[in-house]
């Protein structure tokens, strides 16, 4: 397995995502301003919900 980027907090994970950190527990980062990215893994030490619109305008939840 490659390397695994490691988010500790909040304002880690929007910092990597170039969004400003509004709350340090709630956070709600659009994606648009962020890096293209490449495939590897990620590990959260907190909750995450993401959600995907995808082509059909479909929502899901991951």
């Amino acid at each position: 397995m490659g390397n695994v980027l490691r988010f500790d907090s909040i304002h880690d994970y929007n910092a990597f995502n170039k969004q400003s950190t509004l709350h340090p527990l709630v956070s709600i980062a659009g994606l648009s301003k962020a890096d293209p990215r490449e495939s590897h893994s990620m590990g959260y030490g907190f909750y995450t919900i993401f959600l995907d619109y995808g082509s059909q305008k479909t929502l899901y939840l991951q």
